[in-house]
C-alpha cells in the first residue's frame, strides 16, 4: 500500500490487523536457544511483507522479548520515534515534515504502517522496554552494497 499523506498513513496504521500466527515449535525452540546463547534474536525478512508485524508480535509474545530493533536510520528517525513512544501518540505530520529524500519515504518496505502498528501495540500492552534503530544514513555518494553491509 502506498500512501501520500500523514492522515492516510495514520489510517493505515490503525487499520492494520494482527492476524493470529501459529509459530512452528521447532522454530520457537531455536529462537529460545539463540536468546539463551547470544542474548538476542535476529529476524530477517523480505522488506514490505504485510504479515511481518503479526509474526514479530507473535514471537515477542511467545518469547517474552522486551527490546526490538528495526533497520531504520537512527540519525533520522530516533528522536521522532522516541518522542512518539513517550507521548503515546504517533503524529505522522512530524514524519511528513522530513525531507522528501528521507529514508522514511524510501518505499523499500523497511518502514511500513505495520511496523508502527506493532510499536503502538507493544507500547499499549507495556511490552516494550527498548527500541533500537540500527541503520544510518549513507554518505553521498553511497558506497557499494558490500562496503555498506560490512
Amino acid at each position: 500500500m502506498v500512501v501520500s499523506s500523514p492522515v492516510e498513513f495514520a489510517d493505515a496504521v490503525h487499520a492494520y490487523r494482527f492476524q493470529d500466527v501459529q509459530l512452528d515449535g521447532a522454530a520457537v525452540e531455536a529462537a529460545e536457544r539463540s536468546l539463551a546463547d547470544a542474548g538476542l534474536l535476529l529476524v530477517g525478512e523480505p522488506h514490505g511483507v504485510h504479515e511481518t508485524s503479526a509474526v514479530l508480535y507473535a514471537l515477542i509474545a511467545a518469547l517474552g522479548i522486551r527490546a526490538v530493533g528495526f533497520e531504520w536510520s537512527h540519525d533520522e528517525l530516533d528522536g521522532l520515534v522516541r518522542r512518539s513512544l513517550a507521548t503515546g501518540s504517533f503524529d505522522f505530520h512530524d514524519y511528513w515534515a522530513l525531507p522528501a529524500s528521507s529514508e522514511f519515504f524510501a518505499g523499500d518496505g523497511r518502514i511500513t504502517a505495520g511496523h508502527f502498528a506493532l510499536l503502538e501495540r507493544l507500547r499499549s500492552e507495556d511490552l516494550l522496554d527498548q527500541l533500537i534503530l540500527y541503520d544510518r544514513l549513507d554518505p553521498d555518494p553511497a558506497p557499494e552494497w558490500h562496503v555498506r553491509d560490512r
